[in-house]
């Protein structure tokens, strides 16, 4: 049971005045944070798919790259993780498809590997690797 569920629980028990008062003081201290919390993670998606904008601008349409990939091409100073974070990003705006067990090089192991979407590849994720 989550902290809302239980205040909520509690609020719709109408224990005493105290106590439904508290909680729902409670729930809206819980509430407020979730808020900034959503705002937040807006702001950052709003961020991710900026930079993924700059990014895409060394990328060419219907080749596969891993993050790895990526991040030598553009010569990024950014983390492979946050690289990861804006990829998955703009796969969720539907900027790129996913493909899994994309190998880097046609060998080692298998990774993600990104492909731009374009009018001509949209809901495929085919490519060839550099």
């Amino acid at each position: 049971m989550t902290n809302k569920a239980f205040y909520e629980f509690v609020i719709n028990a109408n224990l005493n005045a105290e106590v439904t008062a508290k909680a729902k003081a409670l729930l809206n201290s819980v509430e407020k944070k979730s808020e900034s919390k959503s705002k937040a993670s807006e702001l950052n998606a709003k961020a991710n798919l900026a930079t993924f904008a700059e990014l895409a601008k060394a990328l060419r349409p219907n080749v596969t790259y891993a993050i790895s990939e990526v991040k030598a091409l553009t010569k990024s100073e950014l983390h492979p993780s946050k690289l990861s974070a804006i990829f998955r990003e703009a796969e969720k705006a539907g900027l790129v498809n996913s493909l899994e067990g994309y190998k880097v090089g046609g060998k080692g192991r298998a990774v993600k590997g990104y492909v731009l979407v374009t009018s001509e590849n949209e809901g495929e994720g085919e490519g060839e690797g550099e």
